[in-house]
């Protein structure tokens, strides 16, 4: 077969665009072709998951884009009109001209879409196949209009730029001006001795996504302009789509072996190798001084230690990633100069000695009996995740500080939004006119029925289902749309946390693509992955703030004493948790109360305990009759690797453990297995749970107990490391309250903004013994600390009334002091103190100034007693 399609969208032109990947390169394996393109509108976003998922189905892979050209953006920077161009990947310079061209139009030339001229195409032109593209096409359009000399006029200039790979394009299809677009331009080849190629612009992928397409286009309210043949076609059948629609053009065969030409020509392989900056040279022994010098400074440089450390940089420097960590030690070391609070750390990098000793989190793991394993180990492939938490008000600082020490090497992250069950259904009910019962009923069941880490939905499987094969009966086929839909990209965003870095200028490798947050890497974090390039998550937590608030109050840091403190084990033990971190539920209290913790590891494990699949499986109450020991579990045959938790397997470690010693599995296995674990019961691999029975049979266990284990743990699980890290969160937060409950519940007050959070906080001050000075026009804007009748006391602030904004607030406290309403009048601008503001205050009693019950409000105050304060405006 000859035919090659090189001109197609995917689900990454998004709303234009259909079909994922994966299923596109299935179908074009099963069509028999070889290569494929893929040549999204304005946008590279989708080329990494199309080349490596053409590597796997051994199809050539050819990268490019349909972009947005017009002649001379120097002359005229906001078009009226833009034209279409297909640019094609021939080798790697090809390809980091694109990215380079691709992120200059977004940064640079964006005007309602990324743009590009000839002056740029002579820039980056090299390594690159250009072809006409569709009727929308700059050339095609001069020829219809008749402007024929204009049309000659580029062709030099693109044959200047391009030579051999400049080519003229032709559709199968008959939409709109086709047929005197595809006379015209084969006219305009043989006048010029221009090869042309046979495309199909194809925008799905099978006939049958037809009405899909058009059903996601019309769910954009646009006027739908496509066509039942734009998809990806055999060679069998593009000939036949020619001859239907264009066979007094002649034979299609010339333009289609053109086709295969411009594949043979497209040679690029994604292999970049190690993109990570570098320290210099030595990175491993910078980190062991470093290090070493840390744990020395802790008097933690006892033999183990150093068998532990000795151990981790020896697998770090196998893997090459001593500059990981460096790049991590210095921001983290940015931040502490500057003064800019962090948490005690995230996720599975609480297994590392090393993070512990440069700082990057406080899991002392030989204290916490953390694994290093689960964090990284010699035979993992991928880099393993850091992420890093800072005070919510500074965290922007950390980002510009990255931004200026990587200024063309690094960039934020793009996220892909994706069809997902409430807003495709949403769409589609607004278009079958289902209201809004219906489409959460139909929510309701079809999330019960899915694995919602998987993009992929069993249509077959859930119209069995008696309400949603009611509905797909009764409409005609609206659940299969919304499976085909399920899954795919509907739009580009920001990444919340992510950061990309690279060594030198990441617009080597992956394009810059605009977003509403700015610019942004156009793979999202997971093609990042496939690309080598290093990313980081730098997170904002709100409790870091709080924290850090409390701390400049008081004077306070955080040592490792204070996990023995028994005033906040015993707050603990009485589920006093309001504002404490993860524990300020009901859920949290619940769970304190039933375990009745005695140590800081027990408190670690009501964090891990108090999820979905723990609670499901019953493992609280085993935990606690163990604890209690009312029931012995040491016949257990996994007890020996979960003493520590009284017989129960509570955490991934745990799993990854008995994996290892008892069923004998390899760490590729064990992976799987985890993995595993966060998908459903249905989607569960049951080859390896039959490797983990053979495994622990061979241990002398029997089948029923390799069994009933299996299928308990691989239910998800958090990770110890991540678990200890955001407990040391939850008890240092605990430890301010019980030793510095005004500051604590302060600072607690001047971050949240729910009012009945608000409301809970203020009763919680008071409970303890403390003044809470009710919001007043001549009190503060926002919650403050002052001293009032000798003792220290909370100031409510305006903005702690609803419906009061924080910039309102502002205004009006800023203009005062007031002895009456009429000056607030004067004041402060009509924005600010218009109707609903005047009776939000009056109605909250702040803007009472008479003797004495102004003075009257300023006692020590309930939530619960609010009534009893509060001013009548009748009274005179």
């Amino acid at each position: 077969m000859a035919f090659v399609n090189l001109h197609r969208h995917d689900m990454s032109s998004a709303y234009d665009g259909f079909g994922k990947p994966k299923d596109v390169v299935e179908y074009v394996k099963n069509i028999g072709q070889t290569a494929l393109g893929i040549t999204n509108h304005g946008n590279v976003a989708g080329i990494v998951d199309h080349y490596f998922n053409c590597k796997e189905a051994d199809i050539k892979p050819i990268i490019g884009i349909e972009a947005y050209f017009v002649p001379s953006l120097k002359k005229d920077p906001k078009p009226k009109d833009t034209y279409h161009l297909i640019l094609l990947v021939k080798n790697e310079v090809g390809y980091k001209n694109l990215m380079q061209l691709i992120s200059k139009a977004n940064e640079e030339y964006f005007y309602y879409k990324p743009l590009i001229d000839l002056r740029m195409l002579k820039e980056f032109g090299e390594g690159l196949i250009c072809s006409t593209a569709c009727g929308s096409g700059f050339i095609p359009q001069m020829l219809l209009q008749g402007k024929n000399k204009t049309a000659a006029q580029a062709l030099r200039s693109f044959k200047k730029i391009f030579g051999n790979d400049f080519y003229l394009e032709v559709m199968a299809h008959k939409m709109h001006t086709q047929v005197d677009v595809n006379k015209a331009i084969i006219k305009f080849g043989k006048e010029t001795n221009t090869p042309i190629i046979l495309t199909t612009d194809s925008h799905y992928t099978t006939k049958d996504d037809f009405e899909t397409h058009k059903i996601m286009v019309s769910m954009k309210n646009a006027d739908f302009t496509g066509y039942p043949d734009a998809y990806i076609p055999s060679e069998e059948e593009v000939i036949k789509i020619w001859n239907k629609n264009h066979k007094e053009l002649g034979s299609p065969m010339p333009y289609i072996l053109a086709t295969q030409e411009v594949a043979d020509k497209c040679n690029f392989d994604i292999e970049f190798g190690d993109l990570i900056p570098k320290f210099g040279k030595d990175g491993i022994k910078k980190l062991q001084v470093i290090a070493t010098k840390r744990l020395k400074k802790l008097g933690k440089f006892s033999t183990k230690y150093q068998s532990r450390l000795s151990r981790e940089l020896k697998v770090i420097d196998d893997k090459g990633y001593s500059d990981y960590f460096l790049i991590c030690h210095d921001i983290i070391d940015y931040a502490n100069k500057n003064k800019i609070a962090m948490d005690f750390g995230r996720g599975s990098v609480g297994g590392s000695l090393l993070a512990y000793a440069l700082g990057i989190t406080q899991v002392d793991p030989l204290i916490h009996n953390t694994l290093f394993e689960r964090f990284l180990r010699p035979d993992r492939s991928t880099l393993p995740d850091i992420d890093m938490d800072f005070d919510t008000r500074r965290r922007h600082e950390i980002l510009e500080y990255i931004a200026q020490k990587y200024p063309q090497g690094s960039a934020q992250i793009v996220s892909y939004g994706k069809w997902q069950v409430k807003n495709t259904l949403g769409g589609l009910c607004k278009l079958y006119n289902y209201d809004d019962e219906i489409k959460d009923k139909l929510a309701k069941r079809i999330f019960d029925l899915i694995d919602p880490e998987e993009d992929d939905i069993d249509y077959n499987r859930i119209v069995k289902d008696k309400l949603i094969g009611k509905v797909e009966s009764m409409s005609g086929g609206m659940i299969k749309h919304f499976c085909k839909l399920y899954g795919q990209t509907s739009y580009f965003g920001t990444h919340a946390s992510g950061v990309a870095i690279v060594e030198g200028d990441i617009r080597n490798y992956m394009a810059l693509m605009k977003s509403a947050g700015g610019m942004v890497t156009s793979a999202d974090k997971y093609n990042l992955d496939k690309l080598n390039i290093l990313k980081l998550d730098i997170l904002g937590l709100e409790t870091a703030t709080i924290i850090d608030i409390a701390e400049s109050l008081t004077g306070t840091k955080f040592n490792e004493s204070m996990l023995k403190d028994k005033k906040t084990i015993q707050a603990f033990k009485r589920a006093e948790t309001d504002g404490i971190f993860q524990f300020d539920t009901r859920g949290g209290k619940g769970m304190l109360l039933k375990v009745q913790p005695d140590n800081f590891q027990e408190v670690v494990a009501c964090t891990a305990m108090n999820r979905p699949a723990p609670l499901k499986l019953g493992v609280v109450d085993n935990y606690v009759e163990g604890k209690d020991g009312n029931v012995d579990f040491s016949d257990t045959p996994w007890y020996k690797y979960t003493k520590d938790t009284y017989g129960q397997i509570i955490y991934q470690e745990q799993v990854m453990i008995v994996c290892r010693k008892v069923a004998k599995l390899d760490w590729e296995d064990i992976d799987k297995i985890m993995k595993d674990a966060s998908k459903s019961q249905n989607a569960k691999n049951k080859e390896l749970k039959k490797k983990f029975i053979k495994g622990a049979m061979g241990s002398g266990w029997s089948r029923d107990d390799a069994s009933n284990l299996y299928d308990s743990m691989t239910l998800y699980l958090f990770n110890r490391a991540h678990g200890t890290a955001y407990t040391l969160v939850s008890w240092y937060a605990m430890y301010l309250m019980q030793h510095y409950p005004l500051e604590f519940i302060f600072a607690l007050l001047s971050r949240e903004t729910l009012q009945i959070k608000l409301r809970q906080y203020e009763s919680l001050a008071v409970s303890k013994g403390y003044v809470v000075l009710l919001p007043h026009v001549n009190g503060s804007a926002n919650y403050s600390l002052k001293d009032f009748q000798g003792e220290k006391v909370i100031q409510a602030g305006l903005s702690s009334i609803k419906g009061i904004g924080k910039k309102t607030a502002e205004e009006i406290i800023n203009n005062g002091p007031y002895t009456c309403e009429e000056l607030i009048e004067q004041r402060v601008s009509k924005r600010a103190f218009n109707s609903g503001v005047r009776e939000a205050l009056r109605n909250a009693g702040a803007l009472e100034f008479r003797q004495p019950l102004y003075e009257k409000r300023v006692v020590r105050y309930n939530a619960t007693l609010l009534n009893e304060y509060e001013w009548n405006a009748d009274q005179g």
